[in-house]
Parts: C-alpha cells; structure tokens; sequence
C-alpha cells in the first residue's frame, strides 16, 4: 500500500505527460488552421506550455528519485514528449533573434 504522500507526488508525473502533450497539439492546430484569426494567441501560449512540461517533468523525476513518488516513467514520458517542442521553441528565439542582429 502506498502512502499519501507518494500519491500526492504522483499527480506530478500525470501533469508532465499532459503538459507534454500541450505543446504537440498546439502546434497540430496551428499548423492546421485552427484558430483563425487568433494565430497569436497560440504563439503565446506555446512556450508556456513548453515551459510548464519540462519544469513538471523535472519535479517529479525528482520527487520519484527520492521516493516521494511512485511514477517515474510517467515523468520521463513528460520530459521525452516536451524535448522537440523545447528544441523548436529555442531555433524560434534564435531564429527571431537574427533578425535584428
């Protein structure tokens, strides 16, 4: 039987799959057409999400590394879906950077 605090910490892990998978299906829908004349508001929301997959895939392999956490393939998958979209949304700044340099 797991304790309550393990189970607390476990909700981590399914919050890191899920904001891993934000990113995807943004990018799925703006590539798509979907939001229409709303294309800013996914370029905003993206690197947030980007942002809050990897900070959630990070805190729970480490809740799991000290044991408070009985998932931690759930925060390896977290991080494993949030890397490409990271990877993208950093040749994006660096893209846009050179613009003006």
């Amino acid at each position: 039987m797991t304790s309550p605090a393990s189970t607390k910490r476990n909700a981590l892990g399914v919050w890191a799959v899920v904001c891993g998978l934000m990113p995807i299906a943004t990018l799925v829908a703006a590539k798509m057409g979907f939001p229409g004349r709303f294309d800013w508001i996914f370029l905003l929301i993206w690197p947030v999400e980007c942002i809050a997959a990897t900070v959630l895939g990070v805190m729970s392999f480490r809740a799991a590394s000290r044991g408070e956490a009985t998932n931690p393939g759930l925060a390896i998958l977290g991080l494993i879906l949030a890397m490409p979209a990271v990877i993208l949304l950093l040749i994006s700044i660096v893209g846009i950077l050179s613009l003006f340099i």
